[in-house]
């Protein structure tokens, strides 16, 4: 986290655009530049196919991720103040569990939400945390 501050200080990039928009891009572009370049055959199957990896692979990331930080804030009985990123965690995760597993052909709109639904969820913390007060 320090390592990122710094980081982030050094560039004069808000930490907020670092740890949220950066970061996540940068570990997710090999992934997605490899599922994205094998749908080049451009049929409806291996398209589908990319889109429900790369599905699987952020839900499987969050829920992952979500579960050890949880686990470790129980075993080490920590504070809790992170209400806000959790619940836009549930949210996203639920919307996207919900839509891929009633669909075996994911339609390109679909598509279009679901990469919608990363600004969404970070709209929806600055909405929980600048509006509502939430920490």
């Amino acid at each position: 986290m320090s390592t990122l501050q710094e980081f982030s200080s050094a560039a004069n990039i808000p930490s907020f655009l670092v740890s949220y928009v950066l970061l996540p891009f940068a570990m997710g572009f090999r992934q997605a530049f490899s599922a994205v370049s094998s749908a080049r055959e451009k049929t409806e199957h291996t398209v589908s196919l990319t889109f429900s990896e790369i599905y699987a692979g952020v839900f499987m990331n969050n829920a992952m991720g979500l579960a050890i930080f949880l686990l470790l804030v129980y075993i080490r009985d920590l504070s809790w103040n992170v209400s806000t990123e959790v619940l836009a965690i549930l949210i996203i995760c639920t919307a996207m569990g919900l839509f891929a597993s009633f669909s075996n052909k994911i339609p390109f709109w679909a598509c279009i939400f679901v990469y919608l639904l990363y600004p969404i969820s970070l709209l929806l913390m600055y909405f929980l945390t600048e509006v509502l007060g939430w920490s």
